[in-house]
């Protein structure tokens, strides 16, 4: 599953409640984001 994939690259969950203006928000916008991050040399 998509949850498992994502534990097993060392990524972190985090589950956002609706009853909440982010969690609206984040719902609106099709209800999944991703922050990625680089290093830079």
């Amino acid at each position: 599953s998509f949850l498992r994939d994502v534990e097993l690259s060392k990524g972190k969950i985090v589950i956002m409640s609706t009853e909440f203006e982010p969690g609206k928000r984040l719902m609106a916008l099709g209800g999944i984001a991703a922050l990625l991050r680089f290093d830079i040399d």
